[in-house]
């Protein structure tokens, strides 16, 4: 069924959903987790991609994603341009949403907070703030499964700004206070400025 809201967007009927649902529940379950790896790995690299395109050269902590943006869709590209991108962005932020909690799940930490950095790009763009708020603080879990400061500063970083911008002013500066905390064992120095700009 095409979206009203947007053109070429596609849902599935309440029945078709319940249907697949029973479905990927009946499959064993390697199965079932090799499929939620490729749809989060999927959602990581297209995310990396969006946001190289949205905010340019920034400070980002990932590397590169491991697959080119040609490679992630079945016909054409996913996005071509920073406009395109981001409204691709949008369109699946429900989607997005889904794959950090699947990857939490999963104990996917890496995938979680690459996502969790990819998609300031959209929250801050089109200020989807309480999103950003809910996955950064999967973020922050993952960070401190991995034990990787310098993640952990960058996700409190970005809960920070959401929640100044929310006018919680209260949980913005705890999550920077936690940040500066960490910024001794971080060891990349960008990270301090980028912790001070906020």
């Amino acid at each position: 069924m095409e979206s009203s809201d947007r053109p070429r967007r596609y849902r599935l009927h309440d029945v078709v959903r319940a249907h697949a649902r029973l479905r990927a529940r009946a499959l064993p379950e390697e199965r079932r987790r090799a499929v939620l790896r490729r749809v989060v790995d999927f959602y990581a690299d297209a995310a990396a991609h969006g946001d190289a395109l949205v905010l340019g050269d920034r400070f980002r902590i990932q590397p590169p994603p491991g697959r080119p943006l040609s490679e992630l869709a079945v016909r054409g590209t996913l996005f071509t341009g920073r406009a395109d991108a981001l409204e691709w962005l949008d369109a699946e932020r429900v989607n997005f949403r889904a794959a950090i909690r699947v990857a939490a799940d999963e104990g996917r930490h890496e995938q979680v907070w690459r996502l969790c950095e990819s998609l300031w790009a959209l929250y801050h763009s089109r200020k989807h703030l309480a999103d950003c708020v809910e996955s950064s603080r999967l973020g922050i879990a993952a960070a401190q499964h991995e034990a990787r400061p310098d993640v952990e500063v960058r996700m409190r970083n970005q809960v920070a700004r959401a929640a100044y911008e929310l006018g919680d002013l209260d949980r913005a500066e705890a999550q920077l206070d936690a940040a500066v905390g960490l910024l001794g064992l971080a060891g990349d120095p960008r990270l301090s400025g980028v912790v001070q700009e906020s």
